[in-house]
């Protein structure tokens, strides 16, 4: 048979499963419960694996009777201890219960860490058994596909199983997020490969006896036969313990409880079970050693006994029967990996991941449906991830050596799993079962049964040193996995499995005598031990609406839990809608944890149903009551006797009636003085006639301390002993008559306190000192801050005064340079006049950065914020630095968009200046020409940022941090101070925002600005009225108080071709603009002392033309560095330059006046 053939007979057979799981899903079990019974009882045949399919024939080929534990196991537990599983069912369905995990958890206090532990053990046992069914699947393949088939690979196929299994398991297991409600889907599945799985076997199983049987042969007839059929040497190792593990794994493998308790709906369907997964099993059984024995007939020892069941029928002529043979055993494994797979993903999920992801979400309200997603989205996960690991785990096996077959493996399983019978079994009948008995003994057993069974796997795979099996771990003898601690019988997995089932009972048992349980622990063990099928049915045909179930809860319970279970129960019912059986459930549990379980449910049913009480409810309660009271009596004892204190309890006949051991101890009582109904003034004349109550007669202390008691009055004292110690007392009384007294020894207090006395005196000398020392030492400081405050005050005033008068010069030194490089002089001269301006516009830029500094230092910037568009900051830019960039033979590009942003326009530009200086200063490698683009991206919905880019050598990750510090430099190149960069991040921080560097050596620089945007606004544009052209025969007026300046800027106006005329004062600039008006004002702020530059302006435009919306162009230039004063010139329409004028600057701001048109 071609290997395609098989593969595509697989894929159609999982293609169907889907089919009849979405059947499954749509059909309605709770009115067909005769079907539902069917599929409850078929489903539980999930327990025959590859291993009762193929295994069972492979072990009774080497021992005949070893394969019936396999089957008499489970068919005891349901004929003969069904009443162990009848009661898991019902207080599993009663506490809905999810997984075994969640059981064993539930009982003991409910412990996180104990359904973690139980989690992990199952999934180390039942991993690898997983794997195996994959292994078994493509042995069969094998088998039948031609051994010359080169066109398939096996391991794809192997994937290709595994991912249609995860996404059957995902689809039809994880539609819904309580574990709880049962997977219809799924369970019909697994009914119809049970009943497929068994007509294969009785099909194959009875042809091949058939076959047998026509040949003549019987197996009674051959002295061979009757050899191999001889009983045991060790009933007990092949049959009786085997068989004790086979009832404990219908309890403990996850797939068996998933399916038997989970999956209940109605515990009568379990009731029908209990005849048909019986029959189900002798069905399977008695076919087994008549297809062994034909296998030996057939093929004796040349092919694995696992092989039989496909093998016989395709050497007997019937190739349609080994496929048959073939699809039963896959549907063996298939069935398996499902159901293995959804429980195990279940515990995972519910026990490990969620409460992780509880304990790290910090919120107090909690979004359900939210929740709810994350819960089926971490299931899915947990789902793929598990079952990749299978397929990973069985690709490792396939490449080692020594790893058991398919018997073997089971039995491994069976180990893990049967380690959790005594904490399943204790916690349903121990009432003493506590959450250390169930660690104590299930750490022992897990660990016994993986360092015997699990480590000499990896040793022989190859995995783990051979030294760990021949000399012991760390070397010690007593720690060989095969003999540990001199125990030989570890050689084979039932007999390892035996010392660890053995150690994990024996310590549990004594963990239950010797450890008491919690609180906790004893309300659980009365619902898990007290339970009845009557429980699980209650409430079916209750007729009970919202309004009347929360008026009874609300007469027991408090109002804020009611209100809890009403919204997360009953969020869509009205208040006269009837309410469901899960929500009066609930409400029960709600009642139990005020009254107890047996009270709420009598409550429940009287009020609600209307019925009697009956007397075993009644018994029921006072025997649930008498625990409760002997626990809390226990419980108080305890308490008590762990105080530090002595306490004393009388009652209102002042006799003592509870006492600790320290009070004893404290006042050394002999033994027959302190016992039960002892009066206790005889106690107290005991004390006084001993001298411990002080000095006075013995009488009046007796009567006074009586009295106290009488009267009920609280009383606090202290004693010195004459031994010295310390003892306070006080006595509060109780209600309804009786007093509590508690005793401590605080000497070692008092002690402490004289001596803190004698400390505090001497201390409270040196503290005078010091605080003389400390005045005069803070007057010091006073002075020496209001030196320092005055002397920045006059340094900021130092600052200011000469600002202007700097600039001045250097302003008029700039104009001059300009003029010279614009004008035709030989090479040599061209040559110093470059040094020239080189070294202004240095001398320029450090006193910038100077002024820039000392302002930032003294608090003296302001920001004046507004919502404004890049462009009116990017625009100037782009025009000043492209004459930069000419200059210095660099690209510069500006990539731009129109945004509004909410900025200081005025500083934002001054952190670009920054930024685009120190790009065209470090741009370039030396090879490739240098590029700067100053460029504008969105960064998210509500920033925008700027980024200055170059491609320079970029900075060092060591020196990225130190960057932005006052007076550091890349390169000590003498250009700068190192200020440009810090003044931009001081600027920054004043304006609110975020700086970035990104730059890696060899690969450039990127700095940049980060805004918030704002929505566009729609502003009237004042355009300027100028003739389109080249600066050619521009009028232009300067105005200037200072004649080097005047003088500067007309020498280089005139070498752009500009007409120029100056004037030093307003009279002047009035009286030229009587005579021509020009085309663009160039004035100076600070003029005269009864005028300044924008007054002038704003007079000079209404002389030239009355219209405001045709004025002419005007630039202030100035020194001055008062705040406000560039918003002032933006609100007149003024453009504003800093002094010295940058001549590329000014140069760009008279091009685009002469480019603009006329409106």
């Amino acid at each position: 048979m071609t290997g395609w053939l098989l593969a595509l007979i697989a894929m159609l057979y999982v293609a169907g499963l889907f089919g009849v799981a979405w059947y499954g899903d749509r059909i309605d079990l709770k009115k067909k419960k005769q079907l539902r019974s069917y599929i409850y009882s078929f489903s539980l045949a999930v327990y025959c694996s590859s291993w009762s399919f193929f295994g069972t024939v492979g072990q009774a080929s080497e021992e005949s009777w070893s394969f019936v534990p396999v089957f008499l196991g489970p068919m005891l537990m349901f004929t003969l201890f069904w009443k162990v599983l009848n009661k898991l069912i019902l207080v599993s369905k009663k506490a809905n219960i999810t997984s075994i995990a969640d059981f064993i958890a539930s009982r003991h206090g409910k412990s996180r860490g104990l359904a973690a532990l139980v989690t992990v053990i199952l999934v180390m046992g039942s991993l690898p058994y997983i794997a195996l069914q994959l292994k078994a699947i493509v042995m069969g393949f094998q088998l039948l596909s031609f051994p010359g088939d080169k066109y398939l690979n096996l391991q794809d196929l192997v994937l290709v199983v595994t991912i249609l299994l995860a996404v059957f398991v995902i689809i039809f297991g994880t539609r819904r997020i309580d574990t709880t409600e049962h997977q219809q889907g799924v369970m019909t599945a697994i009914a119809f490969e049970s009943v497929l799985k068994l007509a294969a076997f009785l099909v194959v199983g009875g042809w091949v006896c058939w076959q047998v049987s026509a040949s003549g042969a019987s197996p009674v007839q051959l002295p061979e036969a009757r050899e191999w059929l001889q009983p045991p040497e060790s009933w007990f190792q092949t049959l009786v313990f085997p068989t004790f593990i086979m009832m404990a794994s219908v309890i403990c493998l996850p797939r068996e409880f998933h399916t038997i308790v989970v999956e209940n709906s109605e515990i009568k369907d379990f009731h029908r079970s209990r005849w048909l997964f019986p029959l189900y099993l002798l069905l399977i059984s008695v076919l087994v050693l008549p297809l062994t024995y034909a296998g030996k007939q057939v093929f004796g020892d040349t092919v694995s006994a696992d092989s039989y069941v496909i093998l016989l029928p395709q050497a007997l002529g019937s190739e349609a029967l080994a496929a048959l043979a073939y699809m039963g055993g896959v549907s063996a494994a298939i069935s398996m990996v499902i159901v293995a797979t959804l429980a195990l993903s279940t515990m995972v999920s519910n026990e490990i991941f969620m409460p992780m992801i509880l304990r790290s979400s910090g919120d107090g309200e909690r979004n359900y449906y939210r929740f709810s997603g994350l819960l089926l989205n971490v299931r899915r996960t947990v789902i793929i991830s598990l079952l990749l690991l299978t397929y990973l785990l069985y690709r490792l096996m396939e490449a080692s050596t020594g790893m058991p077959g398919l018997a073997g493996l089971g039995q491994l399983s069976l180990g893990a799993g049967i380690q959790l019978l005594p904490a399943v079994l204790g916690g349903l009948y121990i009432r003493d079962s506590n959450l250390k008995a169930v660690y104590l003994g299930l750490l022992t057993g897990a660990s016994i049964w993986f360092f015997t069974l699990v480590v000499p796997l990896f040793v022989q795979a190859g995995w783990l040193p051979t030294s760990i099996t021949e000399d012991g771990l760390f070397g010690l003898s007593a720690l060989k996995p095969q003999s540990l601690f001199g125990f030989e019988a570890t050689s084979d997995p039932f007999s390892g499995t035996l010392i660890a089932f053995a150690a994990n009972t024996l310590l549990y048992i004594a963990g239950c005598f010797c450890m008491r349980p919690s609180s906790v622990e004893v309300r659980q063990a009365v619902q898990f031990m007290n339970v009845s099928e009557s429980d699980t049915e209650s409430y079916r045909h209750v007729r009970v609406n919202r309004k009347e179930l929360k008026a009874l809860l609300t007469r027991f319970v408090d109002a804020d839990k009611v209100e809890g279970l009403i919204h997360y129960q009953l969020h869509d019912v009205p208040d006269n809608g009837l309410v469901n059986r899960e929500a009066l459930l609930a409400a029960e549990r709600l009642l139990a944890g005020v009254m107890g379980a047996t009270s709420a449910k009598v409550v429940m049913k009287t009020s609600l149903t209307g019925g009697q009480v009956r007397l075993e409810d009644v018994e029921a309660i006072v025997d649930e009551a008498s625990e409760v009271l002997q626990f809390n009596r226990e419980l108080l004892q305890g308490a008590i006797e762990n105080l530090e204190q002595g306490v004393s309890v009388v009652d209102k006949n002042l006799q003592l009636v509870a006492w600790n051991r320290r009070y004893v101890e404290l006042f050394d009582y002999p033994e027959s003085l302190i016992k039960v109904g002892r009066p206790v003034e005889e106690i107290i004349d005991h004390n006084a006639r001993r001298g411990l109550c002080g000095p006075g007669r013995a009488e009046d202390h007796v009567n006074k301390r009586v009295a106290y008691m009488q009267q009920g009055c609280a009383h606090k004292s202290e004693r010195m002993h004459p031994n010295g110690k310390v003892i306070e007392i006080r006595g509060n009384p109780m209600p309804g008559g009786g007093f509590v007294m508690s005793f401590t020894d605080i000497t070692e207090f008092r002690e402490v306190e004289q001596a803190l006395k004698e400390v505090n005196e001497s201390l409270e000398q040196r503290v005078h000192e010091r605080t003389q020392a400390l005045s005069e030492l803070n007057r010091e400081l006073v002075s020496a801050k209001a030196q320092a405050e005055a002397a920045n005050r006059s340094r900021s005033r130092f600052f200011a005064a000469v600002s202007h008068d700097l600039m001045q010069p250097m302003n008029a030194a700039r104009l001059f340079s300009a003029s010279l490089e614009s004008s035709p002089l030989p090479p040599e001269s061209h040559v110093l006049t470059t040094h020239l301006s080189s070294s202004l516009e240095s001398a320029e830029r450090l006193l910038n950065d100077i002024l820039d500094m000392s302002r930032l230092e003294a608090g003296k910037l302001r920001a004046t914020v507004r919502e404004f568009c890049l462009s009116e900051v990017l625009g100037p830019l782009k025009s000043e630095f492209d004459l930069l960039a000419e200059q210095d033979a660099l690209t510069f590009r500006l990539s731009s968009r129109a945004v509004w942003v909410r900025s200081d326009p005025s500083l934002l530009r001054r952190i670009l200046q920054n930024f685009l200086t120190n790009a065209f200063r470090y741009s370039g490698s030396g090879v490739s020409p240098g590029r700067v683009m100053l460029v504008v991206r969105r960064a998210n919905d509500q920033q925008v940022r700027i980024e200055v880019r170059d491609n320079g050598s970029g900075i060092p990750l060591d020196k990225q941090e130190l960057i932005f510090s006052e007076f550091e430099r890349l390169r000590n190149d003498g250009k700068g101070l190192g200020l440009g960069l810090s003044i931009a991040k001081g600027i920054a921080d004043i304006l609110g925002h975020r700086l970035q560097l990104r730059s890696l050596p060899d690969k450039g620089t990127v700095f940049s600005v980060c805004l918030n945007t704002v929505e566009r606004k729609v502003v009237q544009q004042h355009r300027v009225s100028m003739p389109v052209g080249s600066l050619n025969h521009l009028k232009v007026l300067c105005i200037d108080n200072e004649q080097e300046i005047l003088v500067g800027m007309s020498s280089l106006l005139q070498r752009w071709g500009c007409s120029v005329v100056c004037a030093g004062g307003r009279e002047q600039a009035v009286a030229e603009v009587g005579r021509h008006a020009p085309d663009v004002l160039l004035v100076d702020f600070q003029l005269e002392s009864d005028c300044d530059g924008i007054e002038l302006i704003q007079e000079l435009r209404v002389l030239i033309d009355n219209d405001v919306n045709d004025e002419v162009p005007a630039v202030l230039i100035t020194a001055n560095t008062r705040q406000g004063l560039r918003e002032q010139c933006r609100d007149q329409n003024i453009r504003f330059l800093n002094k010295p004028v940058k001549p590329a600057a000014l140069r760009a701001l008279l091009t685009s006046f002469a480019q603009s048109s006329r409106v």
